[in-house]
Protein backbone atom coordinates (compact mmCIF):
# COMPACT_ATOMS: atom_id res chain seq x y z
CA UNK A 1 0.00 0.00 0.00
CA UNK A 2 1.36 3.60 -0.96
CA UNK A 3 1.17 6.12 1.89
CA UNK A 4 1.77 9.62 1.86
CA UNK A 5 3.38 11.26 4.66
CA UNK A 6 3.29 14.74 4.89
CA UNK A 7 6.84 16.35 6.27
CA UNK A 8 10.18 15.10 5.76
CA UNK A 9 11.50 15.81 9.34
CA UNK A 10 12.28 13.33 11.85
CA UNK A 11 8.83 12.27 12.71
CA UNK A 12 8.01 11.87 9.21
CA UNK A 13 11.13 9.90 7.96
CA UNK A 14 10.69 7.61 11.32
CA UNK A 15 7.25 7.22 10.12
CA UNK A 16 7.95 6.15 6.28
CA UNK A 17 11.43 4.01 7.73
CA UNK A 18 8.95 1.79 9.73
CA UNK A 19 5.53 1.76 7.54
CA UNK A 20 8.61 0.89 5.19
CA UNK A 21 9.74 -2.36 7.21
CA UNK A 22 6.27 -3.18 7.92
CA UNK A 23 6.18 -3.99 4.02
CA UNK A 24 4.62 -0.96 2.77
CA UNK A 25 5.60 2.26 -0.22
CA UNK A 26 5.47 5.51 1.69
CA UNK A 27 6.05 8.09 0.09
CA UNK A 28 7.99 11.12 1.93
CA UNK A 29 6.79 15.11 0.39
CA UNK A 30 8.57 17.98 2.10
CA UNK A 31 8.00 21.65 0.89
CA UNK A 32 10.96 23.15 2.44
CA UNK A 33 13.80 23.93 -0.44
CA UNK A 34 16.39 21.86 1.25
CA UNK A 35 16.93 19.28 3.92
CA UNK A 36 17.61 19.98 7.79
CA UNK A 37 20.77 21.95 7.98
CA UNK A 38 21.15 21.08 11.47
CA UNK A 39 21.35 18.02 13.64
CA UNK A 40 19.25 17.17 16.45
CA UNK A 41 20.69 17.95 19.77
CA UNK A 42 21.03 14.44 21.12
CA UNK A 43 23.47 13.80 24.15
CA UNK A 44 25.40 10.58 24.07
CA UNK A 45 27.34 9.81 27.38
CA UNK A 46 30.72 8.04 27.33
CA UNK A 47 31.46 6.65 24.25
CA UNK A 48 28.78 6.83 21.38
CA UNK A 49 29.37 3.53 19.96
CA UNK A 50 28.66 1.63 23.56
CA UNK A 51 25.65 3.42 23.84
CA UNK A 52 24.38 2.61 20.17
CA UNK A 53 25.75 -1.29 20.89
CA UNK A 54 23.61 -1.08 24.25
Amino acid sequence: MKILTSGGGIAGLTCAFWLHLEGHTPVVVERAPTGPLGGYGIDFPGSPVATVER
